[in-house]
């Protein structure tokens, strides 16, 4: 488990090796620490997905670390050696998620194999692969977070240059791919 910024994000090394049995556990309000510690001491594996955004902290730019779903957590069941009930009696979640029949509902194949390939060596979800010219994107960090651009060229080694209004004007900038989101 790491801690940044006050939040704490997990990421199993043995989930890396066996993609399958996932779901998607609702947290109660607070109880991302709690529901974490909890699962591990029931040898539950946990994945939350998190990127670095800019926001502004008593008018200085701060770049926080947050989750990509916020109240979410992804836990692995292995049905021969786990029961998935034990996840909704387990201080911190409020249930798995079950779109039908009462049973939790997997997340669906190549989800969190598409996040674990995006995950740099501390956790952080990289660049969408897939950034073409064209392109709408919204810029997650840096002075100009929040704000949408459109992708103008993307160029080897992370590097995209975006097209920004910026005070009436069309400005090229160029900034990462993991700085971007696409719309």
């Amino acid at each position: 488990m790491r801690h940044d910024n006050n939040k704490t994000f997990a990421t199993d090394a043995q989930a890396v090796f066996d993609a399958r049995y996932w779901y998607l556990a609702q947290l109660k309000p607070g109880g991302f620490d709690r529901a974490i510690t909890n699962l591990h001491r029931q040898a539950f594996s946990t994945f939350m997905p998190a990127r670095d955004t800019s926001i502004r902290r008593k008018g200085r730019l701060v770049t926080v670390r947050n989750p990509l779903f916020p109240g979410y957590l992804f836990t692995q069941v292995l049905p021969d050696q786990q029961d998935w009930r034990a996840i909704n009696n387990t201080y911190g979640v409020a249930r798995l998620v079950s779109l039908s029949g009462g049973r939790p509902t997997p997340v669906p194949a190549g989800i969190i194999e598409t996040f674990h390939a995006r995950m740099d060596e501390n956790g952080i979800l990289g660049a969408p692969e897939d950034l073409h010219p064209g392109d709408r994107v919204r810029i997650i960090s840096g002075p100009f977070a929040e704000r949408l651009a459109e992708i103008d060229t993307v160029k080897p080694g992370d590097r995209v240059l975006i097209l920004m209004d910026l005070m009436g004007r069309t400005v090229r900038m160029q900034t990462s791919g993991s700085q971007l989101e696409t719309l």
